[in-house]
């Protein structure tokens, strides 16, 4: 569930975000009382990683751009799996992973995202999932954003930049990034024109 690149543990993208997303709605399919051991884990090793963010090692440091890339992926992944997590993170890791959230956004509203080239979550094209992955954490973890003022302008600033990155891109899309868009939108609504939703839902039905 996760893997270590150095010393920094780090959430992995295919595995990781999908489980961290479906496995609560899969446990009240089941009926199952308590989360499982690896739904805590991986809320307690983004609730350590987000209480030490002013001195752990990024997941990938071996040059510049990774080390920029794995800071970008690190906020957004922590910030969805925390607003997710039914395990009980607390108020302060939660303000946190949003206060980096905003921090590491890029001026165009997205962050920046891993890339090897591997398809189909590591690619050039990944910042778009990324920023899709942002939106469905902003929707989950809204009560995190405040009491503070500079919390909720940081992230009414932030969030109309990610609006308007998710929007202006939109058709550009891959229909992969397009069916992450339509998930997004359907968690924090009005995130894409009525246009744009039917037709990308017109091109999963074919």
């Amino acid at each position: 569930m996760l893997f270590r690149s150095g010393t920094a543990p780090c959430a992995s993208c295919p595995t990781s975000v999908p489980y961290a997303l479906a496995r609560p709605a899969l446990r009240r399919a089941v009926q199952a009382a308590f989360p499982t051991a690896q739904e805590a884990r991986l809320a307690m090793e983004a609730t350590r990683r987000v209480e030490t963010y002013a001195t752990h090692q990024p997941a990938y440091d071996n040059n510049y751009r990774k080390t920029v890339e794995a800071r970008g992926t690190e906020a957004v992944l922590n910030a969805l799996i925390l607003s997710r997590s039914e395990v009980g993170p607390n108020a302060d890791a939660l303000k946190k992973a949003f206060a980096r959230l905003w921090e590491t956004q890029r001026g165009d509203g997205a962050w920046e995202w891993l890339e090897f080239g591997l398809e189909p979550f590591e690619t050039v094209d990944g910042a778009y999932q990324g920023a899709t992955l942002a939106a469905m954490a902003v929707a989950l973890g809204r009560p995190s954003f405040g009491p503070d003022s500079a919390s909720i302008r940081a992230a009414a600033f932030g969030e109309e930049r990610l609006r308007g990155y998710l929007r202006t891109n939109f058709a550009s899309q891959r229909l992969f990034n397009r069916a992450w868009a339509l998930i997004a939108n359907s968690q924090l609504t009005g995130l894409l024109s009525l246009a744009d939703r039917e037709a990308a839902v017109g091109d999963l039905v074919r």
